[in-house]
């Protein structure tokens, strides 16, 4: 039965390669497809985003959740209070007072044995509780780890932080430690590594427990491709490659984000230092914006421009805002409204729209255009603008989502 699940699952997946948005027009919610045509009649009065190709919809406010696909045929019927979004091939719902899992083909599967219903992690697992202690299950509902942990957060790269009595540590999704629980705090890993505190000293492990920074900072920051900044005492400086380096009179320092250069504060100015903790930027700003596509933003006589790391403007400060620019090349600024530019200055969309950014990952980088497509909004109504400066479909609406 496992391998016919498993099997079920994958073949459902190849279906999801189709992205549509969810739209709302004249009051009722419909979706469209990259194209800009309407793929699903808005003819709904409340619906969301489609998540493992189905969407929850409701027909009428006093009506039942149910589920479409992207052909928009009902494939469960509207019958549930309230309902959350398809994960791992469940979905939890809410019916009788009770929350409790349906399949894609809206029939009941068993409940795990807890006393709450969570949602499906990647990988196929679950949190289970029993009297504020927590533990795993598997997508068949078998208990993989019994409810002994005093908490347990989201599974990122397949690997969780859990908290014991003992301290934090870290399980895999079969339940086995992956990390001693050993730490007085441990933080979610990122791209495979995690700030820990053992000892009221901070440092930085791997998946696998071992010490990539040793514990002996008063305050960390996010390890990202062999640098990170940190603090001892009242003194800010960074390890590169296991070597410190203090970044004299620097008062808050951010993380490097992937990206070759970190902002720094140097009281109340702001510049730029490399992985070398070599200022390329002086600390002369009053605000700046993280390096991404070879430019930063930076703030001066009040307006935003924008400086490559050679320390020279190549968009002059003339705007009230801006976006950081997209590996398209464009970037969003703001006069009194949000136009678009190309890295030569040039105005490619006139600043006369509002514009919804997206935030993306654990690292929560700002972005504008996703996958060539950015939300703009003018006259109370809202439409995707692609490269070019053209509206998708030459269609507005009066609600848009992200594409999904």
């Amino acid at each position: 039965m496992k391998k016919w699940y498993l099997l079920f699952l994958c073949i459902s997946y190849i279906g999801f390669s189709q992205e549509l948005a969810l739209v709302m027009l004249d009051g009722k919610y419909g979706y469209i497809n990259k194209q800009g045509d309407i793929q699903i009649q808005p003819t709904f009065y409340d619906a969301n985003s489609f998540s493992e190709g189905l969407a929850s919809v409701k027909l009428d406010k006093k009506g039942q959740w149910g589920f479409i696909n992207t052909k928009g045929e009902v494939v469960v019927e509207p019958a549930f209070e309230r309902v959350k979004s398809f994960s791992q091939g469940l979905c939890v719902i809410f019916e009788n007072k009770e929350w409790k899992y349906i399949d894609q083909k809206g029939d009941f599967v068993s409940s795990p044995d807890t006393h709450k219903i969570y949602e499906y992690q990647e990988g196929g697992v679950a949190l289970i509780s029993k009297y504020n202690k927590y533990g795993l299950t598997d997508i068949n509902r078998k208990t993989i780890v019994e409810p002994t942990y005093n908490s347990i957060k989201d599974f990122e790269g397949g690997i969780a932080v859990a908290q014991t009595d003992m301290g934090a540590g870290a399980i895999n999704q079969k339940g086995e430690i992956v990390v001693d629980f050993v730490y007085q705090k441990l933080y979610s890993f990122i791209d495979g590594f995690a700030r820990a505190k053992k000892n009221d000293k901070w440092g930085i492990i791997d998946e696998t427990g071992k010490v990539i920074v040793p514990f002996d900072y008063d305050d960390i920051g996010d390890y990202s491709n062999g640098v990170v900044w940190v603090k001892k005492v009242e003194e800010f400086g960074i390890v590169t490659d296991g070597v410190y380096t203090p970044i004299l009179g620097a008062t808050k320092m951010y993380d490097f984000m992937g990206e070759e250069y970190a902002m720094v504060k140097v009281v109340d100015k702001m510049g730029f230092i490399d992985r070398t903790g070599k200022w390329i930027i002086e600390p002369r700003f009053d605000k700046v914006k993280p390096f991404e596509n070879g430019v930063a933003a930076v703030f001066e006589n009040n307006a935003w421009g924008f400086m490559h790391s050679g320390g020279k403007f190549v968009i002059q400060p003339e705007y009230r805002d801006v976006l950081p620019f997209s590996k398209e090349g464009l970037a969003g600024v703001k006069k009194e409204l949000w136009g678009f530019i190309n890295k030569e200055g040039k105005l490619i969309v006139p600043t006369e729209y509002k514009v919804k950014t997206k935030i993306f990952g654990i690292k929560k980088k700002e972005s504008s255009f996703v996958d060539g497509l950015v939300m703009i909004g003018k006259d109370k109504k809202w439409a995707f603008m692609k490269l070019d400066g053209t509206i998708l479909g030459n269609k507005w609406f009066d609600k848009i989502e992200l594409f999904q």
